[in-house]
């Protein structure tokens, strides 16, 4: 409980203006002795808490071994998932730790619950992706995907192709280089009990006017929704911070980026109320898409070195 109040104190401290992702970091040595770790985010650097709490723990010895690291993230149970040590963290953490060295990751809206990891089977899930297939059938497709993708959710990215291949030069499927939807997903899901509820889409519109792409992708997400059975009239939107934006901010003007946005109806919102999207298995993932006038620009090739990434068509 004690570690869970610290945790609370340091998420107070974390600066997120670019995600709102805030995630502090309790590092506690083999000596017991602990360092403290909160998020930055300024335009040009990200320091996330992890890296914050091991410096600390260096300037007073640099040969410490850790036996636990503790977590957190503001926000609901699902949030979780933004305080799972990236892979970046994942190795810098890998040099001071040992087998036993545990991750305990807490809950910002319950302190009475808490999920252990080992941190060994944390960087496992971030092995290289091997090559990955053009898909191009949709026999192909739901092969690859039946262990990621529910039926629904095939159904409708099959529908979505259809309408969107009007306009959309050339479409991608991404995820995290360890498997669809990455250990963040992964584990997420194991923690929360909740489904994976986001597809991650890449739209190419090499001759399409800016203007009218984020009307065009819309209305393809409600004529898919309604071609597999669910009507609804309106459709939510959000701007999310995108993967050219989250690694070099002050790229935001290339012409080659248009936006990266989340859709999703009212009965999908995952963060604000998990239990609701429990009660229609029915529906599809919310999409995440990240649009732009070419793939160069749309993402980065820092993100394609360590992703996999599946032209659709």
């Amino acid at each position: 409980m004690e570690n869970n109040k610290q945790l609370r104190i340091l998420i107070e401290k974390a600066k997120a203006p670019i995600t709102n992702r805030k995630v502090a970091c309790l590092l506690i040595t083999k000596k017991d002795e602990i360092f403290k770790g909160y998020n930055i985010e300024r335009a040009k650097n990200i320091l996330h808490a992890e890296e914050m709490a091991v410096n600390n723990a260096i300037k007073k010895d640099d040969n410490f071994k850790i036996k636990e690291i503790h977590l957190m993230a503001n926000g609901e149970a699902l949030n979780i998932k933004r305080s799972i040590p990236c892979e970046n963290c994942s190795s810098i953490l890998k040099n001071y730790c040992e087998k036993d060295s545990k991750i305990i990751f807490h809950f910002f809206d319950n302190p009475n619950k808490k999920y252990l990891l080992n941190l060994e089977g944390l960087i496992k899930e971030y092995r290289s992706f091997k090559k990955v297939p053009l898909l191009l059938e949709k026999n192909s497709f739901n092969e690859y995907f039946k262990n990621h993708l529910s039926e629904v959710d095939k159904e409708f990215l099959t529908e979505f192709m259809k309408m969107i291949k009007q306009k959309c030069s050339e479409l991608y499927i991404t995820g995290s280089a360890s498997k669809r939807g990455g250990p963040k997903q992964l584990l997420a899901k194991k923690i929360t009990g909740l489904p994976y509820l986001d597809m991650d889409l890449i739209a190419i519109f090499s001759e399409t006017d800016k203007n009218q792409i984020n009307e065009i992708v819309k209305k393809a997400i409600l004529s898919s929704l309604k071609k597999i059975g669910y009507v609804k009239k309106e459709l939510l939107e959000k701007e999310m911070p995108s993967y050219v934006l989250e690694e070099n901010p002050t790229s935001k003007d290339s012409e080659g980026f248009i936006f990266r946005k989340i859709y999703w109806i009212k009965e999908m919102e995952s963060e604000i109320t998990p239990p609701e999207y429990k009660k229609n298995p029915l529906l599809p993932s919310i999409i995440d898409l990240s649009a732009g006038i070419n793939l160069k620009e749309t993402i980065t090739k820092k993100y394609l070195n360590k992703n996999w990434l599946v032209r659709l068509f």
